[in-house]
């Protein structure tokens, strides 16, 4: 017990099993300077959009100057710090708690009038190494972690991260800690204490994968609807968008989750937004425009939606990104500013979505109908396109050779009208061949009605084993074998350019 009171007073915490004392509200500066918001910056852009545009940040903004802090400053509405309001830093020993390294973010955000997001207070991957000492207790513990966290900065931080990542990729609730000692009641706990601490916070679940339509996505909304139906007050979604430049969420895909988490009553944000270009083709100008048309499609899609009300972007500059530890990141350039803080094309395909434009498309080429199939036996037949019947797998489906149609200058639209003969989650894939191995890559994924003709947009752009294919097929898949799978109204085209 001495020792835990010696480092709960170096640490400046309080003493153990107490909640530490509220910190002081900042005062005219906060210590941090201040700048007037540009008229054309992504804040100012986001205010009329009706989108409040915000940044994750590794490190409070008093440790660092010069373009990374003017850029944090002017251009966007909402900070969410990306790693010291989590569990394992807040509370490293049992009944010791830390809040030094998130004060001085929660002054430099009230100093600038900019929204503070707490991110995140349940996470598997950053709960402390003594929980797993006292699993026993873990409901009793998670609970004190929230009220305590949360009732520090009641009034001061806006909105909260309450759980996040909670699903596995089947669409159930991850096998967790707290899930294997709790069941899902946890999250009913979490959220809870989280709103009597502060009742005015906006309340969130933040979770990835879930803006794809398919099993996971489908789990997660079977998971609001009985969260809501228990009456736990989720008041929102935050939906991690880490993009990737060879199977983006495009368009259409993205609208429809939009619209399926709206139906829900529920508000949206994109939390995590960048876009990740190891494994493309093309130079580095070729993938800034990839980055550009995902993150304008992204913006866009947000902006269209009456529910979604912000956007966080996962980092200022690349060289801040998470992605520098992963695969291939250090010549990754996922975020809207270059490592010396220049704006990329990004950036301005943000900006203009804020504006009310979508990236834009040239030289569209339609095509008649598919000239091939995966599988089954290709024909014109009664729903109006070229349809594949006889399909004895469920990944024969209408094919397209786009070997001599698409390069690496990309990126490229595809549209399509899909039909199946039953109600059916239909996918458009692309197959690249080479040295006689196939690599497949998931450009959409939609879920269609019973023999209705439905229109859809992907982003395509080509990855490095692109480069000498033998074979590049774009395809349509899904329906079980047996049904009926058609296309129609097949377009490509290649997006123009953005500065």
């Amino acid at each position: 017990m001495r020792e835990r009171l010696l480092l709960a007073a170096l640490l400046g915490a309080g003493a153990p099993g107490c909640a530490p004392k509220r910190p002081p509200a900042a005062g005219p500066s906060g210590g941090c300077p201040t700048s007037p918001v540009p008229a054309d910056s992504l804040q100012a852009l986001g205010e009329e959009a009706g989108v409040l545009v915000g940044v994750a940040l590794g490190e409070p903004p008093r440790r660092r100057a010069g373009a990374w802090d003017a850029l944090v400053r002017t251009q966007f509405a909402s900070i969410t710090p990306e790693w010291v309001l989590k569990w394992a830093p807040v509370q490293p020993v049992e009944g010791v708690w830390d809040f030094s390294r998130v004060d001085p973010v929660v002054a430099c955000a009230e100093a600038r009038g900019q929204r503070l997001k707490g991110h995140t207070l349940v996470w598997h991957v950053e709960h402390p190494a003594w929980l797993d000492r006292a699993r026993s207790l873990v409901g009793t513990h998670m609970a004190e972690h929230v009220r305590t966290t949360v009732s520090r900065y009641r009034g001061r931080v806006a909105a909260w991260d309450v759980a996040n990542e909670v699903m596995d990729d089947e669409g159930g609730l991850r096998r967790d800690l707290l899930t294997e000692e709790l069941g899902e009641g946890w999250l009913d706990t979490a959220f809870a204490e989280a709103r009597a601490a502060d009742p005015e916070a906006l309340l969130l679940l933040n979770e990835t994968g879930v803006a794809r339509q398919g099993a996971k996505q489908a789990g997660f909304l079977a998971l609001l609807e009985r969260l809501l139906e228990r009456e736990v007050p989720v008041d929102g979604v935050g939906l991690q968008l880490h993009q990737h430049g060879t199977h983006p969420v495009g368009p259409t895909e993205l609208r429809r989750s939009l619209a399926a988490f709206s139906d829900l009553g529920l508000r949206i944000e994109v939390s995590e937004l960048d876009v990740r270009l190891t494994g493309l083709a093309g130079h580095t100008a070729a993938r800034d425009q990839v980055a550009a048309v995902i993150v304008g499609e992204t913006v866009a899609a947000c902006v269209e939606s009456a529910a979604c009300e912000a956007v966080t972007v996962w980092g200022v500059g690349d060289g801040d990104s998470w992605l520098l530890g992963e695969p291939g990141g250090r010549r990754d350039r996922p975020l809207l500013y270059d490592r010396r803080y220049t704006a990329k094309p990004a950036r301005t395909a943000f900006a203009e979505a804020l504006r009310g434009r979508r990236p834009e498309v040239c030289e569209v080429v339609t095509i008649e109908a598919p000239d091939g199939a995966t599988g089954g036996l290709l024909q014109s037949g009664e729903s109006g396109g070229s349809e594949v019947v006889e399909r004895t797998e469920a990944w024969h489906g209408p094919s397209l050779d786009l070997l001599e149609r698409v390069d690496a200058r990309g990126p490229w639209w595809v549209g399509a009208s899909l039909w199946a003969e039953e109600a059916s989650e239909v996918r458009l894939t692309l197959r690249v061949r080479q040295a006689g191995e196939d690599r497949f890559h998931r450009l959409g994924g939609y879920d269609l009605e019973a023999a209705t003709w439905t229109p859809v947009e992907a982003v395509l752009a080509l990855p490095e084993e692109a480069r000498g294919a033998e074979e590049l097929v774009l395809y349509a898949e899904g329906p079980a074998p047996g049904l009926t799978l058609a296309v129609k109204e097949l377009a490509l085209g290649a997006y123009c350019q953005v500065p």
